[in-house]
């Protein structure tokens, strides 16, 4: 019997193993189609020069291509998206913060209190009255498919953040630090699906929560060192 037992469990322990490589495999394919979907849109943009390339992010790729494409493979690849993003945050659950000595920044952290949008709300800037719902709506697909992987999407407003309390030559400096010196990543999942995602900048540490099922990002705290 105590025989039969251990096969049984021997036998389940595989079977997760199995399903976790496979999981593995399937987003590393997906990464690969992703790549060159991405790789496809050179065609539709290369002609465009710094002008147009801002009026088409500007009014969320309204009547282009790209947004045609990117709708389109947004829409149809739904699950391997999740089971992407899902990757990378299983990846950075075991990460080890010291945040002891982070203080709260008062004024920051009022302010996101007063205004809780999701990261795409922000970088959108819905409150812009020329951008009808569906214009943003479209503006978001494409967003969330361009800063598919969250912690990259999160580092979008960690510079607006950056640059708005930082004198220029502050700003010129963090960003020859963040070449020489890179950031943690904690992950934790608060509930099904639910994940915090803190980004310990060492200066700046910042707290999200990314909903997986919803693909939406909200930024929470900000602390400092």
């Amino acid at each position: 019997m105590k025989r039969f037992i251990f096969y049984v469990v021997l036998c389940s322990f595989f079977v997760c193993i199995s399903c976790v490589n496979s999981q593995i495999s399937e987003a590393n394919d997906f990464e690969m189609e992703l790549r060159e979907f991405k790789y496809s849109l050179h065609e539709d943009i290369h002609n465009l020069d710094f002008y147009e390339l801002q009026k088409l992010i500007g009014n969320g790729f309204k009547d282009h291509s790209v947004n045609r494409k990117i709708k389109v493979f947004y829409t149809n690849h739904g699950e391997h998206i999740k089971a992407y993003q899902r990757m990378y945050l299983e990846k950075y659950k075991d990460t080890k913060l010291d945040l002891s000595l982070i203080k709260e920044n008062e004024e920051i952290n009022s302010y996101l209190e007063e205004r809780p949008l999701s990261v795409t709300d922000y970088l959108l800037k819905i409150d812009n009255t020329s951008m009808d719902q569906d214009e943003i709506k479209d503006g978001m697909i494409i967003l969330k498919l361009v800063y598919i992987i969250p912690f990259h999407r999160a580092q979008t407003v960690i510079m607006q953040i950056i640059s708005s309390y930082s004198a220029a030559d502050d700003l010129a400096a963090y960003n020859i630090k963040g070449l020489i010196a890179w950031p943690l990543i904690r992950t934790r999942e608060l509930r099904n699906e639910y994940w915090e995602i803190v980004i310990d900048d060492y200066d700046w540490v910042y707290f999200f929560e990314f909903d997986l099922k919803e693909d939406v990002l909200f930024i929470k705290k900000v602390y400092t060192r």
